[in-house]
């Protein structure tokens, strides 16, 4: 295996990100991957004619960082539409005639000025670190927020108690409302795979251990470098070496695929789920967002629920399909499931980029749970690397 200035252990995009950055400042890397394939947790499985997200992801527009790396424009994209279906008390409303129907004006006004607040970057409920429930409770009422903000920023932050600190809640919906929401044409992986070209990366090649700037691989190669980047997830980072920051706990997501002969929908807009108690918090029919996640001439849906879930709820999830849009769902083929228990690191701070004795951290952990965090944390990573090299 060739010799490199920085071993960058994980092609997910944050170890992309940064061999990328590193690769045009003219120094060399190597990336260790020990899946098949590039991407991480950003991957896209074909099945029987249907691209599969692993779990449901979208792609916001607004993201600044990848922009940075690729061209966004060769990735085919389609949006879906503003807004979205709310099921609540038995029937399904599109959001705008649920609020311009909700009885409370005063509530209205309230959520209208907080959105145009962070819009604006003013926003006055917005107060950094504080549980964004606590921070929502002393503006809005309980119905409001177990109706929209529950299902809505839950599903966003896998986080129905909204325990997510304001300030990232608030990014997050400063993106979603500078953009639009949108599908790769090949799916969600293609981002990270559009990221790898011309990148030198083995694949299939699994790290045992990190010692200092010597990385040894489970086949008992030594690689030495200038810099080690750790760019996997906090899970297998935090096996990889023994001061690695562990975050608090990890939030997980499980998604099941449905086909369908045809889309329950007239639009290509998410259902949130308002219901309290419920498995299923939100769905979304992808092949009517990009007609290429279906090959088949049938509809491909997903069904996201928060948290570690069996695939033995699969009967519970149907029946509750079955509640959200009535008996055309008895027809539905369930294709797979998918989870994902280390979705979300949960961290207090941001994690900074310099580990000390040349080692290096990259990962949407060092921020939050995004592909722009992600990507932001690989940049700032090779940018900590060409400071140091040069001094």
């Amino acid at each position: 295996m060739q010799q490199a200035d920085v071993i960058i252990i994980g092609a997910g995009v944050a170890g992309l990100s940064c061999a990328k950055h590193l690769q045009q400042k003219g120094i060399s890397h190597l990336i260790l991957e020990s899946q098949p394939e590039v991407g991480g947790r950003l991957q896209t499985d074909l099945e029987a004619g249907y691209l599969l997200d692993r779990g449901f992801q979208i792609y916001f527009t607004s993201y600044e960082e990848p922009c940075q790396l690729i061209d966004i424009r060769k990735l085919g994209l389609k949006p879906f539409d503003i807004g979205s279906y709310i099921y609540k008390n038995g029937k399904i409303y599109s959001i705008a005639k649920f609020f311009s129907g909700y009885p409370n004006l005063l509530q209205k006004i309230k959520l209208w000025r907080y959105i145009r607040g962070l819009k604006k970057n003013t926003c006055s409920i917005s107060e950094g670190h504080l549980p964004f429930k606590e921070v929502l409770k002393r503006t809005f009422s309980n119905d409001l927020i177990e109706s929209f903000f529950v299902p809505f920023i839950g599903g966003i932050t896998l986080d129905k108690s909204l325990s997510t600190s304001t300030y990232i809640v608030d990014e997050i919906l400063r993106s979603l409302m500078s953009g639009q929401s949108v599908l790769p044409k090949e799916g969600m992986g293609m981002i990270a795979k559009e990221i790898a070209k011309g990148l030198n990366i083995y694949l299939n090649t699994k790290v045992s251990a990190v010692q200092g700037q010597t990385v040894i691989l489970k086949s008992g190669e030594k690689l030495t470098a200038k810099a080690v980047v750790i760019a996997t997830d906090a899970k297998n980072g935090s096996d990889l070496i023994m001061d690695f920051p562990r975050p608090k706990a990890f939030k997980a997501v499980t998604t099941f695929y449905f086909t369908a002969a045809k889309s329950p929908f007239k639009k290509p807009l998410l259902l949130l789920n308002a219901q309290k108690l419920k498995l299923v918090n939100h769905l979304a029919v992808l092949s009517d967002v990009q007609p290429s996640y279906s090959t088949t001439g049938r509809a491909l849906i997903s069904v996201t629920l928060i948290g570690d879930h069996p695939e033995d709820v699969l009967s519970k999830v149907k029946n509750e399909l079955r509640e959200l849009l009535g008996v055309q769902t008895d027809e539905w083929q369930f294709l797979k499931y998918y989870c994902v228990k280390e979705a979300h690191p949960v961290y207090d701070k941001k994690v900074p980029a310099r580990l000390g004795n040349n080692r290096y951290l990259a990962g949407d952990f060092c921020y939050y749970a995004s592909i722009d965090k992600a990507a932001l944390a690989g940049r700032e990573a090779a940018e900590a690397i060409h400071e140091d090299l040069l001094n």
